[in-house]
């Protein structure tokens, strides 16, 4: 029995020093929480942009948010997780939804309402509640692993399997998240198609899609003051493009992993011809470039308009 026991004796001790470590380093990270550039519109703010917003949610029987955000350095999502926002250290509880003006800035309204279709959708399934969470958990669980396997010393040959079976964990754990993420997308593709159109809603993703490379180059730019006007000079110059290549990729998102563009659009049974790649890729108009500031206006006038 001694000798049976014996081998068992280290296993546990080394087990308990991991546990009391995760425990550690677990209460100071427990609390999932987001940080995102921007700045809240409440309805006083900008009455006639929570009326549109309330249009969108209604065909599709979805919940309104409880924050809108605006910012640049995002594409569009939504979140239940609590959201700070910087610079102002504002924190947000509940729904939130974010509007990044750098799209919106070269986007039709119809366009827009589509894509917001589509994220107001994961608000009437609930999976923002569980899609953000579990994104959440599982980004502070990759962090603790990196954290006890990146102290600088090696780890034990007693540590080694615990650390091997943490990793399996987290590899297979992100194969679940990402299956059930991309289920969820196309639940929602339907929502954004019910706005405007499945062809219209294909047109709306395709041009998030090639604005993304403008837009985050040029986020990169330090020295550029006004990123929108910066991103109008860019796109007189430099046309939208669109190749075979984005069929393969996905929007960029914080919290999930999107489908194949080209699942998203078989789904919808939308064809990718010559005129919707032509109308994704058109130049953004004055109307693109105004609509979502008068929009958004407190004035009564431009409300009622």
């Amino acid at each position: 029995m001694l000798l049976m026991c014996l081998p068992v004796v280290p296993v546990l001790y080394v087990g308990t020093l991991l546990i009391l470590r995760l425990r550690q380093q677990w209460l100071a990270l427990d609390a999932p929480c987001s940080t995102f550039l921007g700045r809240t519109l409440s309805r006083a703010d900008a009455p006639g942009l929570w009326a549109w917003v309330e249009s969108l949610a209604r065909p599709t029987g979805a919940p309104v948010p409880d924050h809108i955000v605006v910012g640049i350095d995002q594409s569009f999502f939504v979140t239940s997780v609590e959201v700070m926002l910087q610079p102002s250290g504002q924190l947000l509880s509940g729904r939130t939804l974010y509007l990044p003006l750098t799209y919106l800035s070269c986007m039709s309204q119809d366009e827009a309402a589509s894509v917001i279709g589509h994220e107001l959708g994961h608000f009437s399934s609930r999976d923002t509640e569980r899609g953000s969470e579990v994104g959440a958990r599982f980004r502070l669980m990759c962090l603790h692993f990196s954290v006890i396997t990146g102290e600088g010393t090696p780890p034990s040959w007693l540590e080694r399997p615990a650390i091997w079976m943490a990793e399996r964990f987290l590899h297979h754990f992100q194969i679940a998240v990402q299956h059930w993420s991309r289920a969820q997308e196309l639940v929602a593709d339907r929502a954004g198609a019910q706005v405007a159109g499945p062809r219209l809603f294909c047109q709306a993703l395709l041009r998030v899609i090639a604005l993304d490379g403008a837009i985050d180059a040029l986020l990169h730019q330090r020295q550029r003051k006004d990123l929108i006007q910066a991103l109008a000079e860019h796109l007189r110059v430099h046309p939208l493009c669109l190749s075979e290549e984005v069929l393969g990729r996905a929007v960029p998102h914080p919290f999930d992993s999107h489908p194949p563009t080209a699942l998203r659009l078989q789904q919808l049974g939308v064809m990718l011809d010559a005129q919707l790649l032509a109308e994704a890729t058109r130049q953004p108009t004055d109307y693109d470039r105004h609509w979502f500031g008068q929009l958004a206006s407190p004035s009564p006038a431009t409300t009622a308009t």
